[in-house]
């Protein structure tokens, strides 16, 4: 009979050296963690730039069919006489059929009178294949209104109107999640954009200031301009306000588009 004596006490050592992951074990083991990390964030990345330039497309397409529709039917939707429910065919696109005031519905944040008949024109029209209803005050994404291409916060729709005097008629991307809501007030529950989403949409539309430009962003009731906590930094309503891109906030902001510059 054979007899080894040192063998039992060898395998022993080789199975104890091999109980941990040698250096280049753990770095492959790192490098791949980071790889698989770098591809989650640039994946999240594109995931991201797609949703700004959906919705830079779509303001850019509702901006050139409003346009035709007015120079169609020389009157822009809602505020058109050619269609029911008829516009007072005041040149301005109102929460309120004749007689605005300056309180209430009448300063045009209502979803109601010619807003509310905003987008069943253009569905009439024929110029958008979606078939939107007339309902006063209740302004439901889909129903209503367009739903935003940025629609990653639930009930995000766009809408159109003329604040207060303003001669200038303004495309409007924001939550509406409750009928009884003014319409893109700010708050919580109507703000849709972080200020960096806002930034990059401004930055590739107008000049990249929240305050000043074709593309600004609001607090309040449609002509108060400035966001939320989280939105802006310094004097809200100066020109020279800048977003807070530090802010984690994902509904820090309002945005709203000036579509003629008259």
């Amino acid at each position: 009979m054979l007899y080894f004596p040192h063998r039992r006490g060898n395998l022993q050592n080789h199975r104890s050296s091999r109980q941990g992951f040698t250096l280049v074990e753990l770095s492959i083991v790192l490098v791949v963690i980071g790889l698989l990390i770098g591809g989650v964030l640039i994946g999240q990345s594109l995931i991201e730039s797609a949703r700004i330039n959906a919705q830079i497309r779509q303001f850019q397409q509702f901006e050139v069919l409003i346009m035709n529709f007015k120079s169609k039917f020389k009157y822009l939707p809602g505020d058109s006489p050619m269609f029911t429910p008829a516009g007072n065919a005041s040149g301005l696109v109102r929460g309120c059929w004749s007689g605005c005031g300056p309180s209430g519905e009448s300063q045009g944040w209502n979803f109601n009178a010619e807003i509310a008949a905003f987008w069943k024109h253009v569905s009439d029209a024929g110029f958008v294949e979606e078939n939107y209803i007339f309902t006063a005050n209740d302004g439901r994404p889909g129903i209503n209104v367009p739903i935003a291409a940025y629609n990653e916060k639930p009930d995000t729709g766009v809408y159109a109107a003329n604040p207060n005097d303003d001669i200038s008629t303004y495309l409007n991307v924001c939550s509406h999640p409750s009928a009884s809501d003014l319409m893109c007030a700010d708050s919580a529950s109507h703000n849709a954009f972080s200020a960096m989403t806002t930034l990059a949409i401004d930055k590739k539309l107008d000049d990249g200031r929240p305050r000043a430009g074709a593309v600004t962003v609001m607090t309040g009731p449609w002509n108060n301009m400035g966001g939320g906590p989280g939105c802006v930094t310094g004097n809200s309503n100066s020109d020279n306000a800048t977003y807070d891109i530090t802010s984690s906030n994902k509904n820090a902001c309002n945005l709203r588009l000036r579509l003629n510059k008259n």
